[in-house]
């Protein structure tokens, strides 16, 4: 694959690049040790007769070079799965495609070619009317067969350590309804002296609603008051019992603060 200060001339237009055919590999192969050249043996390795020139054409033998300029339609197919097999590379021309006259009498084309290869996940060669470029995004892992994009199961999570101890859930009791009912007296009669504080038995809307916020407050076991809901309040209030001066007695009040407790 020519650079761009390279001295390869004349440069293929971008549709004659559109062929596998026009690629070769510009830079030296990586060899099965992860490196374009071979380490260079030990001088001596103690053994009698030991020859380091042919301990180094022993290692090229078993790793030999890829030949310089080898055209890329020439690398060993991947295997898919199974017995299926595939081209090492892919190529694209995609965008506009025809070809245009220059006023300088060039032929151009504004279509890019894609070359992907399908070794080297995310890596691209893009080429256009003699310029190229190479990009690659992944993690430096080579393709396989037995490559999955997901696992088949999730990964086992590793236990807490010790130091951290058991995690327990803290019990949450419910209560009963007489249980309710007993919490809501207890509350509405330690409530209902600092509201009454005439002690005339009866106590007026405004009072009923305080009253109902203080019951509220107290089960809640909160420190800020708990505000009350006016509309269901209101909507609710209206059924309830009251004497002459529109004021409720301590047991109908105690009956409408049971009966809407969880509504108010």
């Amino acid at each position: 694959m020519p650079e761009e200060d390279s001295k390869v001339e004349p440069l293929p237009s971008t549709t004659k690049a559109a062929n596998l055919k026009a690629w070769v590999h510009f830079n030296a192969g990586i060899l099965n040790n992860c490196r374009t050249m071979h380490s260079d043996p030990p001088e001596d390795n103690g053994e009698e007769g030991y020859d380091p020139e042919e301990a180094k054409k022993a290692i090229e033998r078993a790793d030999p070079f890829e030949p310089r300029l080898k055209p890329i339609c020439d690398d060993a197919k991947i295997k898919m799965s199974g017995k299926n097999e595939h081209a090492s590379w892919t190529i694209r021309l995609v965008g506009d495609q025809t070809e245009y006259l220059t006023e300088a009498g060039k032929v151009v084309c504004h279509g890019v070619v894609v070359l992907r290869s399908l070794i080297w996940p995310g890596s691209f060669t893009l080429y256009q009317n003699g310029k190229q470029t190479t990009i690659y995004v992944g993690d430096g892992t080579k393709f396989s067969d037995k490559m999955r994009p997901f696992p088949l199961s999730p990964p086992v999570l590793n236990a807490d350590p010790g130091e951290y101890g058991e995690f327990v859930l803290p019990e949450v009791k419910e209560l009963s309804p007489e249980e309710l009912q007993a919490q809501i007296d207890a509350a509405f009669d330690e409530c209902w002296g600092g509201i009454d504080t005439e002690g005339a038995g009866n106590i007026s809307a405004d009072d009923v609603k305080k009253l109902a916020g203080e019951v509220k407050t107290k089960m809640a076991g909160a420190e800020e008051p708990v505000e009350i809901n006016e509309e269901v309040f209101d909507e609710a209030f209206g059924d309830v019992e009251k004497n002459e001066e529109g004021n409720v007695g301590k047991e109908a009040c105690k009956a409408f603060i049971s009966a809407n407790i969880n509504k108010l």
